[in-house]
């Protein structure tokens, strides 16, 4: 009987063990929890939540939550709050005036009141030349806004970076 303690306690021990870890994701969108694969949903996990893969049996992945996920749910990288997505770079002769034209989606599971999107031009030394800030208010979990930054024309600007953050 005292062997059998010893070897479970040893067992629960390992398996609890670090070494034996699964790999860490993140869920890149909303997901159903069921407790086996093609199983009646028995609760929702939230995008950027921090799951452990522990198994996977077809489109499926066992996650340390207990339940199981679609493989195609999992990303190894936690997800953007806010993310800037589909920038296009006009460098308008016309008008000299450079224009950078985007989006900001919300990724999170909150609204925001207020964003600023800021877009840094650099020189080919990597040096800043100019910078822009353009407002956006009242960004909703989920929705889509585009943005667009206009700075004069200069012939030094080789590159640029945008970035967005809130403001409430």
């Amino acid at each position: 009987m005292r062997l059998f303690i010893v070897v479970l306690t040893f067992l629960s021990w390992l398996i609890a063990s670090p070494a034996y870890a699964g790999d860490k994701y993140y869920l890149n969108s909303i997901q159903g929890l069921t407790l086996e694969p093609e199983g009646d949903t028995v609760g929702q996990l939230y995008q950027g939540v921090e799951v452990e893969k522990i198994a996977e049996k077809g489109n499926w992945a066992k996650v340390r939550l207990v339940g199981w996920l679609k493989i195609t749910g999992l990303s190894p990288q936690p997800p953007q709050a806010l993310e800037i997505r589909n920038l296009i770079d006009r460098f308008s002769k016309h008008d000299d005036y450079v224009h950078v034209l985007g989006e900001v989606k919300n990724n999170s599971p909150q609204d925001y009141k207020l964003l600023m999107v800021t877009v840094v031009f650099y020189n080919q030394d990597r040096e800043v030349v100019n910078t822009t800030i353009t407002l956006i208010p009242s960004l909703k979990k989920g929705e889509v806004k585009p943005f667009k930054a206009i700075v004069e024309a200069d012939e030094t600007i080789k590159t640029y970076k945008a970035q967005v953050e809130p403001l409430n």
